[in-house]
Order: structure tokens, then C-alpha cells, then sequence
């Protein structure tokens, strides 16, 4: 059986949790991505970071049994910053599974497995084309969205309809920069890219843009 591959939506739900509780899911996670870091290299924010803002936030919930209002307020700080850590955290393990459900798992973040499918996705923006680092090449640069299986990028010298153009590459969703080589230069190139979800579904095309080869 191939690897399973579906769009990754993180499920966190931290606002149910006690104060007690969200320690605890945090401990879980540091536990379940120190065990497989592996998995996910360039995580952002890093486990090391994760286990400071527990760490903090441990030492703030301990203050509140008997504490003051200011320290029942810091607490409510060092919870928000905890939340912020983890819902960033499994964003990113989503986006380096990238698909990948069994992968994705093995952080210990849950999966919406419910609930109609997206049936949009937006297209791409930011984006730009930039000389790349040898003669006859330019870097593709974009923001991505969500909800996406991949890009489709394609090309052209003729800056008109991108849907005669021919393609360069279809990307997986972890990609936002692409070296296009072996082209000719002194020559200008239009180029753009459009979001491919599930099934059939694709967004509009990005803006276009243009650039003369060096």
C-alpha cells in the first residue's frame, strides 16, 4: 500500500484545556518530537523553544494556587505564548509532512479527519521572478496558502493566456523557491503559478511576471 497523502489541517483545540491540561499537552508534544526530530528537520519553532515556553509557563501556573491577580495575569500570558508555540508547531509539521498523514503523526498533533472537503483554494501570492545564481537561470519565488496538495508553475516567452503556456514543474506544497534553468538568455520569460488542491480543484493563476534572462 502506497503512503497515505490527504490535505494536513491541524486540530489543536487548546481553549478546552485546563491550565493543568495544556501543561501537559505541551509536555507531550516536546515528548513525541524530541523522539522522532528526525521526522521533521527545520522545525520552526524548534522543541528547544517549545520546552522554554513550557518551562515559563510551569513556573507561572505555579505562582497562581495562592497568588496575586498580576501573577494570575502573567500566567494568562505565558499560556497564550504556549498556545502561539504549539499551534505554529504543528503548522509546520503539517507543511514538512507535506501530505504525508503517517508522517505528520508521529508529532503527536491531531488531524481534522471531518467535515466537508475544501472545495477552493486560493492562488499563490508574492510572487516574483529573480535571477538565479548562473546565466540562463531565474528563482520563482511565492507565498503558499492552505488547503493545497502542490503547484503547478509554467512558463512562457509570450505573455498572454498562462493556460497555453507550457508547464515547467508541478512542486509539492513544502516548496516556495524553484530554480528554472537552461533558459535563454538576453530573453524576457513570463511566469506564474496556480495552487492545486484535492481531487480536480485549482485556484486562478498567480500574478504575472517577467524577467530578462542574464
Amino acid at each position: 500500500m502506497g503512503t497515505l497523502l490527504q490535505v494536513l489541517i491541524p486540530v489543536l483545540e487548546l481553549h478546552l484545556y485546563t491550565d493543568a491540561g495544556v501543561a501537559e499537552y505541551a509536555g507531550n508534544r516536546f515528548n513525541d518530537l524530541t523522539l522522532n526530530e528526525e521526522s521533521f528537520p527545520g522545525l520552526t519553532p524548534t522543541v528547544a523553544q517549545l520546552n522554554t515556553k513550557l518551562i515559563a509557563y510551569n513556573l507561572a501556573l505555579g505562582k497562581t494556587e495562592h497568588g496575586t491577580p498580576s501573577e494570575t495575569e502573567a500566567k494568562n500570558k505565558a499560556r497564550t505564548a504556549l498556545e502561539r508555540t504549539l499551534t505554529q508547531m504543528a503548522d509546520n509539521c503539517a507543511e514538512i509532512a507535506d501530505g504525508n498523514v503517517e508522517l505528520y503523526l508521529k508529532s503527536g498533533f491531531s488531524l481534522k479527519t471531518k467535515g466537508a472537503p475544501h472545495t477552493t483554494v486560493l492562488s499563490p501570492s508574492a510572487f516574483t521572478f529573480t535571477d538565479g545564481p548562473t546565466a540562463g537561470s531565474l528563482y520563482i519565488t511565492f507565498k503558499g496558502v492552505k488547503y493545497k496538495q502542490g503547484y503547478e508553475v509554467r512558463i512562457s516567452q509570450a505573455g498572454s493566456n498562462p493556460d497555453t503556456w507550457t508547464t515547467v514543474m508541478f512542486v509539492s506544497s513544502g516548496r516556495k523557491r524553484i530554480l528554472v534553468s537552461d533558459l535563454s538568455s538576453g530573453v524576457r520569460y513570463y511566469c506564474c503559478v496556480r495552487t492545486l488542491g484535492t481531487g480536480k480543484i485549482v485556484s486562478g493563476w498567480s500574478n504575472t511576471a517577467s524577467r530578462v534572462v542574464q
